[in-house]
């Protein structure tokens, strides 16, 4: 028995100068499932039987006031069973004082064999539980459950046997579509939807995800062959993959997918007025809104927003980069093919032109190149890149955030440390021409200029929009809700322009 224990779409911008379960498997074999984005259910991978737990956990002794015994309803009585990936069924009755149900299965009767064991905090009722692997085939197993009581635990259930089937059909790997391999898309604004290939026969679909160099994953089940992804870190590379069940069992998993959410920021003034205007776009029409100012349509699903000044008079202009092609297009001004799938694109003004470069960060290398300027390497894979005029030298420096030590570097400036893992960064010239690593916590809405102001405002679930609204000279704070379509600028604004899904390309 084998039991197991990205694309981002983010807006980059440049100005010149039933959900489904959710099982999330821990290091140490703790399990979390949820329905996203609902109520949760903690499982722990081990069973205080098992000694190398003890080892962990103490023995707990022998509970007092846990007196009831669950009752096995299937599979049991020794039959032989169609399947090699069980559902197990058991009654947990009611007792006020447990707090939390074992599970264990056994190639032996007296479970000095275990092949695996489950808790979870549901203590009450029916209970239901399938693995997220096979069971060997024509293998006789056995299992019994209990329930603790604050550390303590209470009579075991009767002892079930099942042997497992064997011959049947093991279905094929499912195709994985979208979103592309190794491509960028945004998180923080709407759910990530996976999706694959239907697979015929099926019963239902399994789906793992997890971040990039980790062991822990989180598994999710769905009868649709499509998923949206909840609960992902900014700034994160995920792997994903799926397998097909049938009444047999699980088939063959496919291929590892990967994406990758960002965040690049910088400005947009559509009208050359000198204030950033509130601007969505909305990659499965192609939709540009600029509010009070235009409605075009340009760019495709999938495509990242690039928009900024490239022929130097002052407006920004609608622009997508297609990492499947490496295209740059700029409405009206200009199209060219620099980069790929796996590069992130960072647009600004490196050279001091007064107009703006078409620029990549490639995180596996961490290559810059910058079109018709420089070719270097800076940073590594899981960086942010987050170029801007540090300097204040009337060019954007080529710089990166790395959240899991809060460090901000950039190129033959200076380094310094500011924030931490989940932190938004979004620099930006918050009081006059001083570019200033600055971040935003969602977690507690905290907007942190560094050396120079705290507030709070925004929560969870907030996209960032900082820009110079008001045309002042200095970028305001301001955030986009999604889920409602508010903007709102501290001390300027509230406005509802835009809907779930849709990217802000104010900044």
């Amino acid at each position: 028995m084998k039991l197991k224990g990205m694309f981002l779409v983010i807006g980059v911008f440049c100005l010149s100068s039933v959900a489904a379960a959710e099982l999330t498997i821990q290091p140490e074999g703790t399990i979390i499932e949820r329905d996203a984005p609902g109520e949760s259910i903690s499982y722990v991978g081990y069973d205080p039987d098992d000694s190398s737990a003890l080892d962990q956990i103490g023995d707990p002794g022998r509970c007092a006031s846990c007196l009831t015994t669950p009752t096995l309803i299937s599979p049991i009585g020794g039959a032989t069973i169609a399947t090699i990936a069980p559902l197990f069924r058991w009654n947990l009755h009611t007792d006020p004082a447990a707090t939390q149900v074992y599970m264990q299965v056994s190639l032996n009767a007296a479970f000095s064999m275990l092949v695996t064991s489950v808790s979870s905090s549901q203590k009450t009722g029916i209970f239901e539980y399938r693995w997220g692997d096979n069971f060997d085939p024509a293998t006789t197993y056995y299992w019994r459950s209990r329930l603790s009581c604050g550390g303590e635990y209470g009579p075991y259930s009767d002892i079930g046997s099942f042997t497992t089937g064997s011959g049947g059909v093991v279905l094929p790997a499912p195709q994985l579509e979208s979103p592309p391999n190794g491509a960028t898309v945004l998180v923080e604004l709407s759910p990530v939807q996976v999706s694959w290939s239907p697979v015929s026969g099926v019963s239902e679909y399994l789906i793992r995800r997890r971040k990039a160099g980790f062991s822990s994953s989180s598994i999710y089940t769905r009868t649709e062959p499509s998923l949206d992804l909840y609960y992902l870190d900014i700034n994160t590379t995920y792997e994903w993959l799926v397998r097909a069940r049938n009444d047999y069992g699980y088939g063959a998993e496919s291929a590892t997918h990967n994406f990758r959410q960002n965040l690049v920021l910088e400005s947009g003034d559509y009208d050359g007025d000198g204030s950033d205007d509130i601007a969505i776009f909305r990659d499965t029409v192609g939709l540009w809104a600029v509010r009070g100012i235009t409605r075009v349509y340009f760019g495709n699903q999938y495509d990242i927003p690039v928009s900024g000044d490239y022929n130097g008079d002052g407006t920004a202009e609608p622009a997508i980069f297609r990492g499947s092609s490496g295209l740059w297009a700029v409405r009206g001004v200009t199209r060219l093919y620099f980069g790929g799938l796996t590069d992130i694109p960072v647009p600004a003004d490196y050279n001091g032109s007064g107009s703006c470069d078409a620029g990549i960060f490639r995180g596996s290398s961490g290559l810059w190149t910058v079109r018709g300027v420089t070719r270097i390497y800076f940073g590594s894979f899981g960086d942010s890149p987050v170029p801007g005029d540090y300097g204040n030298t009337g060019r954007a420096d080529i710089a990166l955030f790395r959240g899991a030590s809060g460090l901000w570097a950039w190129r033959n400036v200076t380094r310094s440390y500011y924030g931490t893992g989940g932190d938004w960064p979004v620099p930006g010239t918050y009081f006059g021409s001083d570019y200033t690593p600055t971040i935003f916590r969602g977690s507690s809405g905290l907007w942190a200029v560094m050396n120079r102001s705290r507030s709070y405002f925004g929560a969870n679930g907030d996209g960032p929009v900082p820009g110079d609204y008001n045309g002042d000279g200095n970028d305001d704070i301001g955030l986009f809700r999604a889920a409602s379509g508010l903007w709102a600028i501290r001390g300027i604004t509230r406005v509802y322009f835009g809907s779930s899904g849709d990217i802000p390309v104010t900044r």
